[in-house]
Parts: C-alpha cells; sequence; structure tokens
C-alpha cells in the first residue's frame, strides 16, 4: 500500500488539539514520532481493517489514545504503545470475517481474499509477526495477552490460510 506524500507526516486536527493539553515540553517528542511513524502504523492498521481511509483514523486515534494516557505515566512515547492503541482501535472497527471459506473476489490475489476471512485475533498475529517482525513477547505487549495465545493464534491462522489455499498439510 502506497501512501500519498501529503498524508505522511500530517497532523490531524485532533492530534493537534490533544497537543494542547500535554506540556509543551512533550509537544515536540509527539510530533516528531507522528512525523516518523506515521506510515509504519497506517501499513500496520491497513493490513487489519482493509480500508486506507479507516487505517489512518485508527493511527490518528492511537495517538490521541497514547498522548492522554501520557498525561497519567510517567514514560515517553513508545512505538508498543503505539501498535497497541493501534491494534485496539483496529479490533473495534476491523471488518468480521465470515468464516465460511475464501469468497470469491476479481482482481484480488487469492492469498489477500484468504487472510481477509481470518478471525481478528489471528489475523493480527501474523500481521504484527510476519508484517511488523515482532518477537512473539512484543505481540503480546500490542496485544495483552498470554505469549501462548499468540503462538497459537499465529499457527491456527497458518493452518486457517493453508486449508484456504488449498496447501497440503505438514
Amino acid at each position: 500500500m502506497s501512501i500519498p506524500e501529503q498524508e505522511v507526516g500530517r497532523t490531524a486536527p485532533h492530534v493537534m488539539e490533544t497537543m494542547e493539553t500535554i506540556p509543551a515540553t512533550e509537544v515536540d517528542a509527539l510530533i516528531a514520532r507522528y512525523r516518523s511513524d506515521f506510515s509504519t502504523l497506517v501499513r500496520l492498521a491497513f493490513l487489519l481493517v482493509d480500508e486506507r481511509t479507516e487505517a489512518i483514523r485508527v493511527v490518528d486515534d492511537a495517538f490521541v489514545r497514547v498522548a492522554n494516557a501520557r498525561g497519567r505515566r510517567k514514560a515517553p512515547f513508545s512505538m508498543g504503545d503505539l501498535r497497541r492503541a493501534v491494534l485496539a482501535g483496529a479490533r473495534d472497527r476491523a471488518i468480521p470475517s465470515s468464516g465460511r471459506g475464501v469468497p470469491a473476489a476479481d482482481g484480488l490475489d487469492p492469498i489477500v481474499v484468504a487472510f481477509r476471512t481470518l478471525p481478528f485475533v489471528q489475523r493480527s498475529a501474523l500481521v504484527l509477526h510476519h508484517v511488523g517482525a515482532l518477537s512473539d513477547d512484543d505481540i503480546a505487549h500490542a496485544a495483552d495477552a498470554p505469549i501462548a495465545d499468540v503462538r497459537t493464534h499465529a499457527a491456527a491462522g497458518l493452518r486457517s490460510l493453508e486449508a484456504a489455499l488449498g496447501a497440503p498439510a505438514r
């Protein structure tokens, strides 16, 4: 997915409003994080919600969540906190899977179609591991789930993709 240059590193109006509520010394850090990580987080969100505009909203809202939470704790803005907020926002907006196999979709790669049928927890585990290159520990932190659950969901997601695509059983 390509993000137009004018949207990379822009500052959404409600993010600007949130910046007015945090200490001035931290505004520069939030703006820098927003500009440096916006594209990466939008790609992550897009894989979970399937719609570019919605993915951008998820990321904007994640920055607002993290900035607002920052007022309650004294930790710096971290990428882990942002991933967790993006995952939570995407979960709230995710298109539910039908669970009925791979639907026909003209022009889409069969793996994309199969991927879209996965339950959110399996889909997010696979996205964070294979696209985000996160360790199981990092995924567990982002998903606020035990590592064993992350591994179970990732394995189940891979089995579901293999079955949907007609791959031979391992």
